[in-house]
C-alpha cells in the first residue's frame, strides 16, 4: 500500500476491497483450554474475568469465550466502566494450552 492510498482502499490477494476501520478497537483474549472428565473441553480466559465454558470442541470453546468477552467489555464500554482485566494474566496449568485470540470491537 502506498503512502497516498487512503487505508479504506486496501485490497486482499483475492482483489476484494478490505473494509479497514481506523477506530477499530482490538483486545488480545488469552485462553487457557484443557480436557475435561466431564466434558470434552474446558476453556477460561486468563486476562479476563468472565466464566470459564464448557465445550464439545476447542473451536467451540474459543467461540463462546470471544462471545462473553465481547458481551462483557461491550456492556462495560456503555456504561463507562473499567474492563475486569486480570494483570499479569493467569499462567496455564501443565494440563492447559493457551491461545491468544484477538477481539474486534
Amino acid at each position: 500500500m502506498s503512502s497516498s492510498q487512503p487505508r479504506s482502499e486496501v485490497f486482499s490477494k483475492s482483489g476484494l476491497p478490505i473494509n479497514v476501520h481506523s477506530d477499530a478497537q482490538v483486545f488480545n483474549l488469552t485462553v487457557l483450554v484443557r480436557t475435561g472428565k466431564k466434558v470434552p473441553v474446558v476453556a477460561r480466559a486468563a486476562n479476563l474475568a468472565i466464566p470459564q465454558v464448557e465445550a464439545q470442541t476447542i473451536r467451540e470453546a474459543l467461540s463462546k469465550l470471544v462471545d462473553a468477552a465481547k458481551k462483557e467489555i461491550g456492556e462495560r464500554a456503555s456504561k463507562s466502566a473499567s474492563v475486569p482485566w486480570i494483570d499479569p494474566p493467569n499462567e496455564p496449568t501443565e494440563s492447559e494450552s493457551r491461545y491468544l485470540v484477538p477481539l474486534h470491537l
